[in-house]
């Protein structure tokens, strides 16, 4: 085990030493530097491009992320006003020393330029940056909200938040992550607001990411939350800037990364997957009747099979005679028990959806909805499975796509078949020890230390306005009690924790 241990760890860092160079200092003659790069760094680069420029100025880039006009605008200048040097450019540039740092900014998009007799190499971000228009996200559709979704320019990402946080204090803090990669992702939270530790805690956990290449936030998502090996999502991720403006503005803090339109966000709770952002621009009635409806949803996704196969294998007195009738009528020709045949038109419904997904849009919806109705159809015809079971799995699905949170739906996808299983094995007390189960696990679960099931496990009365039932909005300026840093929101009048006076009341 002991020598086992070190070959892994020999070809680990053998690895490792891969991608990582000695350290050099530059040069004050400009071809050795151009030199030292191509030998040491970029050799068979094709698209590394370097060259002397009037015999003492020497050029380095990367043709294929630089922008083309801006490098002809320097070396324009450099040669018509040699005299001046770098000086005369009308970029803005900074100043290197280490080879090392200096190859890390070309391939980041920037120009670098030696001069003989200088220990200092001159760096100018010329990066051509190719943005996606920015339209309307469409796995969170909005009737009466913003059209406007996030892109992969993170540059972008972080200017969509600041035009609607308009104050000095949401701060922005970038970092690289990945050792190769080197993407770059910024943390953006409302200091006074936001808790300190929660603030710390996400940059200690951004900090120990080791890994090669950060490729999505999801990526992230996985290294930073608090439970590994956790079946529901413990971090938010939306493709929509009110919606993170909106939870930096409790207290919460946003993940970027470049590269990607989703962003993360938390701490968050169960409920809060519950909640749409048409919810804040409908009638606080219609909007308390949609969450009940979502989470009256998410129950049937969950039980609604299970509840079918402890009835139909364990508790037939418990159906109402006619419809026992029904049923028996409809299995009379059916070869296998109501466990099999939920799970062959479960398993079906979910091949489909897949393929929904991957096909081509012209033709995904349509392989999904004629896909449906002819195996439905066939299945039944051809004796496999009875038209309530059709109707039970049917109903099923289209409830678990009233879930807003796609992550949470899914996770009661996986889950939908752990009850499946216990109910048809234990009948429905299999079905109250896995709801007990599920309970007891979703209490124990935190994000960035907050209480998944608050506010009511532990129960924060004061923070019940917005989560089953949606208060009016003026009911709602309280921040949450776990994660706004309440010594400092005297820096914001405005808003105030649970339980905080003002003012006014104090004086009172």
């Amino acid at each position: 085990m002991w020598r086992k241990r070190k070959r892994m760890k020999a070809a680990e860092q053998r690895f490792v030493s891969r991608f990582t160079t000695e350290d050099l200092s530059i040069s004050r003659k400009a071809h050795t530097n151009l030199d030292l790069l191509t030998s040491n760094y970029l050799e068979n680069t094709d698209d590394y491009i370097s060259f002397l420029l009037n015999e003492k100025v020497g050029i380095a880039y990367i043709e294929t992320i630089v922008d083309d006009r801006k490098v002809s605008r320097i070396l324009d200048t450099l040669r018509n006003n040699a005299d001046q040097g770098v000086a005369g450019l009308s970029f803005d540039y900074k100043t290197e020393t280490n080879l090392k740092n200096i190859v890390q900014e070309l391939t980041s998009g920037r120009l670098a330029i030696f001069v003989d007799q200088s220990s200092e190499a001159f760096i100018i971000d010329i990066q051509k940056r190719k943005e996606r228009a920015l339209e309307e996200p469409t796995a969170e559709a909005s009737i009466k909200g913003p059209r406007l979704g996030f892109n992969e320019s993170l540059k972008t990402n972080i200017s969509l938040i600041r035009s609607r946080i308009f104050h000095h204090q949401l701060k922005v803090e970038k970092r690289q992550l990945g050792n190769i990669s080197k993407t770059e992702t910024a943390l953006l939270y409302l200091e006074g607001v936001a808790n300190n530790q929660i603030v710390k805690e996400v940059r200690k956990r951004l900090s120990r990411i080791e890994v090669d290449a950060v490729h999505s936030s999801h990526q992230v998502q996985a290294f930073i939350k608090d439970h590994s090996y956790s079946i529901v999502p413990l971090i938010g991720s939306t493709e929509r800037p009110d919606k993170i403006a909106a939870n930096i503005m409790e207290g919460k803090v946003a993940i970027l990364v470049d590269g990607t339109p989703f962003v993360l966000y938390g701490p968050i709770n169960i409920f809060s997957l519950l909640q749409a952002p048409d919810d804040y621009y409908d009638s606080m009635y219609l909007a308390t009747l949609l969450r009940i409806i979502r989470i009256a949803a998410l129950f049937v996704s969950l039980l609604l099979p299970a509840t079918y196969i402890a009835l139909t294998t364990f508790h037939h007195e418990m159906i109402p005679t006619d419809l026992a009738l029904s049923i028996a009528a409809g299995r009379e020709t059916i070869p296998f028990p109501a466990l099999i045949e939920t799970l062959f038109i479960e398993i079906t419904f979910e091949f489909l959806r897949e393929a929904g997904l991957r096909l081509p849009k012209a033709i995904g919806n349509t392989i999904s909805i004629v896909g449906a109705l002819v195996i439905g159809d066939a299945a039944v015809r051809a004796g496999f499975v009875s038209p309530l079971v059709i109707i039970i799995v049917s109903v099923t699905a289209i409830s678990s796509f009233i879930i807003p949170n796609y992550s949470l739906g899914a996770s009661f996808r996986v889950l939908r078949f752990l009850f499946i299983f216990l109910a048809a094995t234990f009948g429905f007390f299999g079905i109250v020890w896995g709801l007990l189960t599920l309970y007891l696990y979703l209490v124990s679960l935190r994000s960035f230390g907050y209480p998944y099931m608050a506010p009511h496990a532990p129960f924060i009365p004061a923070e019940l306005r917005d989560t089953v039932f949606r208060f009016p909005l003026f009911k709602q300026n309280d921040l949450p009690a776990f994660i706004a840093d309440r010594p400092a929101l005297k820096k914001f009048p405005g808003k105030k924790n649970p339980g905080q006076k003002t003012e006014e009341e104090d004086r009172t």
